[in-house]
Formats: C-alpha cells, sequence, structure tokens
C-alpha cells in the first residue's frame, strides 16, 4: 500500500509521455524534488500532484494539482 505521507515518484504514461507523479498528504512542501525532475527532463509531460487539496494548475511550471480521488480518472484506468 502506498503511504501517501512519504513522496513517492511513479512513471506515469499518458498520451505517450512520461509525467512525473507525486502524491502529497499535507500542505506543506515546495515540492524541491519534483521541480529539480522537471528541470533535469524538460521533454518530460506535465508534473502530476495528488493531494487532498483542489483541482489547480500552474502551467509556467509545467504542474497540475489534482485531488487524490481522481487518480483513477487522470490515468483513464491504464
Amino acid at each position: 500500500m502506498l503511504d501517501v505521507g512519504l513522496m513517492r515518484y511513479l512513471s506515469g504514461m499518458l498520451n505517450g509521455r512520461i509525467h512525473p507523479v507525486e502524491v502529497k498528504s499535507g500542505a506543506t512542501g515546495s515540492l524541491r524534488s519534483l521541480h529539480l525532475f522537471l528541470a533535469s527532463y524538460p521533454e518530460c509531460g506535465k508534473a502530476l500532484v495528488f493531494s487532498d487539496h483542489p483541482y489547480a494548475e500552474l502551467p509556467e511550471q509545467k504542474i497540475s494539482f489534482l485531488p487524490l480521488s481522481s487518480a483513477f480518472a487522470a490515468t483513464k484506468g491504464e
């Protein structure tokens, strides 16, 4: 079982592109590792951050925040 208290990167494949995925349990945190990953691999797709917060997007940083309950829909069940 995934412990949402710890950050985990998963390789999510959507529309033929790899997207970094992070699961967060709290509001604190700077997503420093995620930003480092995006800077190191600029050709990857946008990052998906699943948490208990509502949907939000930071297009200039290539990050989408999604409610944890939407994880299945975001991957289209793949």
